[in-house]
């Protein structure tokens, strides 16, 4: 009779102990990034001028421990286009974000690499060219994260993503655009 609570017992606490490591696990983050819109043709002309800030917020969830799923808002800190034909206003994206934890001995390191592919769109400011205004496209990008502190609670971020918001006829040159986006920054998991 022990045995079979003991069986009982243990057939019960660890799909309950699996299930608790797999719960969804939600988190925001903050990052500082890097902008620039390019024409593919044109040999990486960027219509922002130089290099153009912003600031994003994203809020995601771990729905399991190899996806993600987020969205992002990033605002623009210096829109203007005094030194190019485009001043960067604002994205909204949503992204899968399929996710490789890595791990040593059998176990986490707080560490983990992961793609990010969605879709997003970005408004501009283009008072000197016509059809400019709103881009929207497919994205993907990679990155890196290491989480630290009490049960991986906070973490640091870098990442790399891609828009490509396909070709615009009535652009300066009609050719394909793409906006490249390098970002770093920190965030917490709750």
């Amino acid at each position: 009779m022990k045995r079979t609570l003991a069986a009982i017992a243990l057939t019960l606490a660890v799909p309950a102990a699996a299930s608790a490591q797999d719960a969804p696990r939600i988190y925001a983050n903050l990052n500082y990034e890097f902008v620039s819109l390019n024409s593919f043709d044109t040999g990486g002309f960027d219509l922002f001028g130089d290099s153009t800030e912003s600031a994003s917020g994203r809020l995601g969830v771990v729905v399991h421990r190899f996806v993600a799923i987020e969205g992002e808002y990033g605002q623009g800190l210096d829109n203007n286009a005094d030194d190019g034909v485009a001043g960067y206003d604002n994205r909204f994206a949503g992204f899968v974000r399929p996710r490789l934890p890595i791990t040593s001995a059998g176990r986490d390191t707080g560490a983990e690499v992961f793609l990010r592919l969605g879709y997003g769109s970005t408004s501009v400011d283009s008072s000197s060219v016509g059809g400019l205004d709103d881009l929207s496209g497919l994205a993907f990008g990679v990155g890196a994260q290491y989480a630290f502190g009490e049960n991986d609670r906070f973490f640091l971020r870098a990442d790399w993503t891609r828009y490509d918001f396909g070709e615009l006829d009535n652009l300066i040159t009609g050719d394909d655009l793409s906006a490249s986006v390098f970002g770093v920054g920190g965030g917490v998991q709750f």
